[in-house]
């Protein structure tokens, strides 16, 4: 999601990941996609006060040097963020203390008043690590015995602390309002002072505190009366807050009329102080307040505090909930804030404008606009308010247009019981998508939910949301709907995984463009037009033009044809071949609308026609002239001929033939699908005899035969009548399917010459797609009334790209009897699952509305602080307690976990026993054996099915040697392990050698132990005579020795065998070297091996 790896998530504190969150978050409830602003001037000011989590380690645990500096640096807090999200206005982090996120705001609305940046995220976070805080302020008796914060009462009797994270997104207000923003606040003023040389470092000061009020209020053309309530510092304590309400009621309560209390209250006491969080914490709740029009509870409130000085003092308590008092101007609260450092600070935010009423998304029922809680908008002033978009920590709901729940018809589909139609709604996209299938899942969920909730959402005004506001990720999944009713269905279908027209999901490989394909005929059907020329603005406009184009060559109406429900007209040759070119192009048209360019053109017979228009190789006025010369050549064939298709390869299909002369193949589309032509009754006989071999065939309904010899009867013609051609070259590349070349068709030589061949000679179909798909192209669009070509080419694709992990995709347009934008929408649907973009229509007057926020799927990472810097590596702890492993981390994907650990330093000789590779101490082969067991038992695969050493492992005495092993899932439910190492005081960018490498399985009881594959006939070697071989080889040698009990020759005619090598018999070890896998070493045994000797035998 953030592309960091678990590895370096370990190593990275709490706060920031809390943060990093919480930023996408932001910027997703501001109607921003977070991956859309890399680049772009955004502030980040962060307030952070601890760094305890990487202060637990007094060293960098061993595999993180690099990580920990900077998972623990403060200014990484901030640094982070605009790192993550490629921010490029001011990153700076905030510490002073618990007043931090508050400063934070302040100084980024100066940055944003200032021009330092177009908008930018403030806020803080608070996580403890370490008890250390905890018992500071125990020992201060600082902290509440309930840990409850009993803000401003009798009761007070100290702090409760909590964690949490807050951000708001801020700019100006005229931008906000300029780009459609959702503003659920307005920043008047702001001021941050010091208490200055006070009784003490730590004691609050009131004075200051009453400075920083009157500054703020200052800074935002107020008077004390024009504030309605104050989200106050109130941590509990019996210092601090008397001292606060008594700077409180000096700086607001002597100027507010009689009856009309400044209202007082603590965010603290319902959920705790959070600390360098709080102060955004108060602004996030006083937000929430102004918009409901509530003043909430302050809990625990016995009764006020007895030190301070209610009685007319024009400030009150809100012990209970209180509606907001009426005013004639907007709702306003302050928010305080108060570092022990001494910093304070103090901000005063407003309602918004009030929205004006927006219009109804064209198409859309009957709509009705809720009003905003501000009465009147407040003007500018000379000091410009900055408008905040909250973040998660309280839902942001803006008011949502109610839209009629009636069904309506999509596309202005009719009713079939004879009722007057209700108003026709325009279908709109849902997209979404996760990093992951369950972050998917979990997107879907949440809205589904969510529009159970607010049923009265306008689903043009989701769709826009959705398309403007959430990034774009690799799982993706698509909705087609015209009302809520609609989408709710469609999103439980999503969620249920039952097949629906209107849903598709998939996950998306790289942003290819498409390779659009044209078919010839057999895509028709009556009415194949209608619902998109009364929908589609840019198909109806490319039609017209055909229509307007192709009248001088016709009695008949291109119009009229393609939209009536019956059309005889299209069974005739020189009706259907046009009227198929209109559509095909001007569907090209609605694509090229939706942002779906093509990267490449293909045609089949006289699709190629319509491939060479839309490529720019021909105008429209020659494109439709050929194609009305062309079919109506076609008619003087009428009657003659016959074409039939055939599940079977080009090859076989020309054995059948054989040397028929009134025969031969017209088109070979795929693999395994190949079109005949020829004379009628011989088509007719061929047909008969393939279903009779119990292959797939049939008749094509054409009375005529294309590609074949009879064609040649109008040779001369059709070079007469396409002499008239001027091709040009392409804007983009035609891949012609006359040659099949395996480059790109130089378009200028579509002359009359090529056109006849492309009537006469074979459609050399799949040849033509194995091209392309050797060229890198992965997306195929059929682009036509239904798909005829898609079958073959998804054929062809599976058969050149026997890769399982390569694959292309192939879809189509329209499809028989759902020619409406509905099904257009679906089909793109289908390419942007897939990975290619798409640019979905906007509904007029669609905006930004509150919307569930991305479905995080998270998991634990927390770096353990129990080892030393030559123990094993650390992280999740692994319960089983292994000596060498320490760490079990599992990857992002789920598809596999990495083992990481470590032989420490001075511990050799624990696990070689003398183990010795000439001069080298290495590693007992039955301990990489284990490693692969331990790990295999970690992840419920308790059986080493394979195992292949390929190296030993070095233990040097003086540095520790750090491990990872790898599981990897496999397709049929193993998984492959691998064992690596890499010495401790290696360079970062060394590489990690690899051991061993084998199979995982889960255990089979029913299955024999396995044995090893010695040889019955091997020869029994004398121990002295093997070592004195092996050491002539440097080969390990061990002490006791084992004793070799056969050799082998390692191949036929090798020069050189292997021999098995066990311990004897008398000392003490198992002769079986499969033994030492089942069983946990802490001493490992000594092993029993395999070598290789050299020569033959002696």
């Amino acid at each position: 999601m953030f592309g960091i790896s678990p590895r370096e998530a370990l190593t990275i504190d709490p706060q920031q990941r809390l943060l990093l969150q919480t930023a996408w978050e932001a910027f997703e409830r501001a109607g921003l996609d977070p991956r859309s602003l890399s680049g772009r001037s955004v502030g980040v000011f962060a307030g952070v006060m601890y760094g305890d989590y990487g202060s637990r380690h007094t060293r960098a645990p061993e595999g993180f040097e690099g990580f920990i500096g900077t998972g623990s640096a403060g200014s990484i807090a901030s640094g982070r963020i605009a790192y993550t999200f490629g921010l490029e206005g001011p990153a700076v982090t905030v510490d002073t203390a618990c007043s931090s996120s508050l400063v934070a705001l302040h100084y980024a609305a100066q940055a944003v008043r200032r021009g330092d940046c177009r908008m930018a995220l403030a806020g803080g976070a608070t996580v403890m690590a370490t008890p250390a805080t905890f018992i500071e302020f125990s020992r201060q008796r600082g902290l509440s015995p309930d840990g409850r914060c009993k803000a401003y009462a009798a009761g007070a009797d100290g702090t409760g602390w909590a964690e949490g994270a807050g951000l708001v997104l801020i700019e100006r207000l005229s931008d906000a309002l300029a780009a459609g923003h959702p503003v659920v606040a307005v920043l008047r003023g702001s001021a941050v002072n010091s208490d200055g040389a006070s009784t003490q470092l730590s004691a609050p000061n009131g004075s200051a505190q009453q400075r920083v009020v009157r500054a703020a209020l200052e800074d935002a053309g107020l008077g004390p009366a024009d504030v309605d309530a104050v989200e106050g510092h109130g941590t509990g304590t019996g210092l601090g807050d008397p001292i606060e309400a008594a700077a409180l009621i000096a700086a607001y309560g002597g100027e507010r009329p009689a009856g009309d209390p400044l209202w007082l209250g603590s965010l603290k006491s319902n959920i705790g102080h959070t600390q360098a969080a709080a102060g955004v914490g108060g602004v996030i709740k006083m937000a929430e307040a102004i918009r409901h029009g509530v003043l909430p509870a302050s809990l625990h409130i016995d009764a006020p505090s007895p030190h301070v000085a209610w009685e007319d003092s024009g400030v009150a308590l809100l012990d209970r909930e209180r509606p907001w008092p009426d005013r004639d101007r907007p709702r306003r609260a302050a928010v305080s804030s108060f570092g022990i450092s001494g910093t304070n600070a103090h901000v005063v935010i407003e309602a918004p404008p009030e929205p004006a009423p927006a219009p109804a998304p064209a198409g859309a029922p009957t709509a009705t606009t809720s009003t905003a809680t501000a009465t009147s908008a407040s003007p500018e002033t000379a000091t410009p308010e900055t408008a905040t978009a909250e973040t998660a920590a309280a839902t942001v709901e803006p008011a949502t247009r109610e839209t009629a729940t009636e069904e309506a018809p999509v596309d202005g589909t009719p009713p079939t019981d004879g009722t007057t139609p209700p108003p026709p709604v325009t279908p709109v996209v849902w997209e979404l998508s996760g990093h992951t299938e369950q972050a998917l899942d979990g997107q879907i969920a949440r809205l589904r939910d969510h529009l159970a909730d607010h049923p009265a959402l306008a689903p043009a005004d989701v769709a826009h949301t959705l398309r403007t506001g959430r990034a774009r990720l690799p799982y993706r999944a698509v909705a087609v709907g015209g009302t809520p009713e609609d989408f709710a269905r469609e999103l439980a279908a999503l969620a249920e995984g039952v097949p629906s027209r209107r849903t598709v999901r998939g996950a998306a490989g790289g942003g290819a463009r498409p390779v659009f394909v044209f078919p010839g005929q057999g895509s028709q059907w009556a009415g194949m037009a209608r619902e998109l020329l009364a929908a589609s603005e840019p198909f109806r406009a490319e039609l017209t033009r055909c229509a307007e184009a192709l009248a001088p060559h016709t009695d008949w109406d291109l119009l009229d044809v393609v939209s009536r429900e019956d059309a005889p007209e299209l069974a005739r040759v020189d009706v259907v071949q046009p009227a198929l070119f209109a559509v095909m192009v001007s569907l090209a048209a609605a694509w090229r609308s939706l942002g779906v360019e093509p990267a490449a053109v293909v045609g089949h017979s006289q699709g190629e026609i319509a491939a060479a228009y839309v490529a720019g190789a021909l105008g429209l006025d020659e494109a439709v002239a050929l194609v009305a010369r062309r079919s109506k050549a076609l008619l003087a064939l009428a009657g003659t001929g016959a074409m039939a298709s055939l599940e079977l390869p080009a090859d076989a299909a020309r054995e059948r033939i054989g040397a028929r002369a009134d025969l031969g193949v017209a088109a070979v589309n795929g693999p395994r699908s190949t079109v005949v032509s020829g004379a009628a009754d011989a088509v007719a006989r061929f047909v008969a005899d393939a279903q009779a071999d119990g292959l797939r065939a049939r008749l094509i309904p054409v009375d005529y035969a294309s590609h074949s010899a009879s064609v040649e009867t109008l040779r001369e013609a059709l070079l007469d009548e396409f002499a008239d051609l001027r091709p040009r070259a392409a804007a983009v590349p035609f891949h012609s399917t006359v040659t099949a070349a395996a480059t790109e068709t130089d378009t200028t030589l579509l002359d009359a010459a090529y056109w006849y061949r492309n009537l006469r000679e074979p459609v050399l179909l799949a040849d033509t797609v194995r091209t392309l798909l050797d060229a890198g192209h992965r997306h195929f669009l059929e682009v036509s009334a239904h798909p005829v070509l898609v079958a073959a080419l998804k054929d062809t694709a599976e058969d050149a790209l026997p890769d399982e992990d390569d694959t292309a995709h192939a879809s189509g347009t329209l499809r028989r009897d759902h020619g409406g934008l509905d099904q257009l929408l679906h089909a793109a649907g289908e390419l942007y699952v897939t990975g290619v973009d798409v640019r979905w229509p906007e509904a007029d007057g669609a905006r930004t509305v509150a919307l569930p926020t991305y479905a995080f799927q998270e998991r634990r990472y927390w770096l353990d602080t129990r080892t030393t810097d030559d123990g094993p590596a650390t992280g999740p702890a692994d319960p089983g307690g292994h000596p060498l492993l320490g760490a079990a981390v599992e990857r992002a994907d789920g598809q596999g976990v990495l083992f990481t650990g470590a032989v420490p330093a001075g511990s050799a000789e624990s696990w070689t026993r003398g183990h010795r590779l000439g001069d080298r101490t290495v590693l007992v082969s039955s301990a990489l054996a284990e490693l692969a067991l331990a790990a295999g038992r970690r992840v419920g695969l308790p059986r080493v099915r394979e195992l292949t050493l390929l190296a030993p492992l070095d233990v040097p005495g003086d540095t520790p040697v750090r491990l990872q092993v790898a599981v990897q899932a496999q397709d049929d439910g193993d998984a492959s392990v691998t064992v690596h190492s890499r010495r401790g005081d290696a360079d970062p960018d060394a590489p990690w050698l690899l051991h061993a490498t084998g199979l995982l399985t889960e255990d089979d009881p029913a299955e024999p132990e396995h044995r090893p594959g010695i040889p019955e006939d091997g020869e029994t070697l004398d121990p002295a005579a093997a070592y004195t071989a092996l050491a002539a080889l440097r080969r390990p040698t061990t002490s006791p020795p084992c004793a070799p009990s056969r050799t082998w020759p390692t191949r036929p005619g090798a020069n050189g065998s292997s021999a098995d090598l066990v311990p004897d018999d008398d000392s003490g070890h198992t002769r079986s070297r499969f033994d030492a896998l089942r069983r946990r070493l802490h001493r490992a045994p000594r092993p029993a091996s395999t070598a290789a000797l050299p020569g033959p035998p002696s």
